[in-house]
């Protein structure tokens, strides 16, 4: 929404409602594993990630940040630094910039409801 600012006779941006990123839902594996068994798989996707699909290294870094950060207005500000949108609120998908999507499987956004 954009508004004008009458002591300043600016105009102040902010970010649309449906930019606002929020905590995954609940969700769970087929088969629980250890928290380094999940560590692993999420280094796995990060460190391929950049290579085996399209997109920006420095906005596959921006996901990985936000992804990783548990306050919520620290993502917001990490993705808003970046210019990336969000196709789903919990960042499952994001797009940056330029229009690219990058999509996030849900073991990097959150630990799963039954983890041993």
């Amino acid at each position: 929404m954009i508004q004008l600012n009458r002591r300043c006779f600016c105009f102040v941006v902010e970010p649309a409602a449906a930019n606002r990123v929020r905590m995954p839902s609940p969700w769970s594996l087929d088969e629980p594993m250890s928290p380094h068994e999940l560590r692993e798989m999420r280094d796995f996707f990060w460190s391929t990630a950049p290579k085996a699909r399209r997109g920006r290294r420095v906005i596959w870094e921006a996901l990985r940040d936000a992804a990783e950060c548990g306050d919520l207005d620290v993502k917001q500000r990490l993705l808003d630094m970046h210019n990336i949108r969000l196709g789903n609120p919990d960042m499952t998908i994001c797009i940056d910039g330029s229009g690219t999507r990058y999509k996030l499987p849900m073991y990097v956004l959150s630990d799963p409801t039954n983890l041993n």
